[in-house]
């Protein structure tokens, strides 16, 4: 249901996340309707689920292909040339949103793979996300190319009425903030 329908991931259904980010529900729905093709796979409960569209159209229902040991959700898809001007890429900004996802989610793993560009060893280009502190990590990493005032990183991991709030911040020498929320 989440590929097709508009708003019906589990961001909606109150027991589900404590946090998301994302499109406000819209977001892989859109993906799969704007695209010519869509696979998905989702790897759970050590079975491997696929379901594959055409044009946002289911090509079949959900079955089961295979077994594996790993969890998880794996979305390819072609985007429609007939509705974009253009359908290249560029890298470095789905590098810099990936990376930023597995910041904002830590202890996801999160893998990029660019089939356009090959290795010398005829591996398409991969590039894996994953961070086991968060946005901790995260202000370190906005912060490296500048010198700080401390070296730890002020960080509150709280709760106020139900609702998550986690932050960190470091000092540096520079005169401009960079704040992102």
């Amino acid at each position: 249901v989440v590929m097709t329908v508009l708003h019906a991931g589990g961001k909606f259904d109150k027991g589900s996340y404590k946090v998301s980010g994302g499109l406000h529900g819209v977001g892989v729905s859109c993906v799969n309707a704007l695209s010519t093709h869509m696979t998905t796979n989702v790897f759970r409960n050590g079975k491997i689920y696929q379901q594959e569209y055409a044009c946002g159209k289911p090509l079949y229902p959900v079955k089961e292909v295979g077994t594996s040991d790993i969890t998880g959700t794996k979305q390819t898809f072609w985007p429609d040339g007939s509705i974009f001007t253009t359908t290249e890429y560029k890298y470095d900004i789905l590098q810099a949103r990936m990376r930023e996802l597995a910041y904002l989610n830590k202890g996801i793993r999160i893998t990029l793979t660019d089939r356009r560009v090959k290795n010398e060893d005829g591996t398409f280009k991969a590039e894996t996300f994953h961070s086991e502190e968060g946005v901790k990590e995260f202000v370190r990493f906005l912060n490296r190319n500048n010198e700080s005032l401390i070296n730890d990183v002020i960080y509150l991991n709280t709760e106020k009425n139900g609702t998550p709030i986690e932050c960190a911040i470091m000092y540096n020498t520079g005169y401009r903030e960079s704040l992102h929320s």
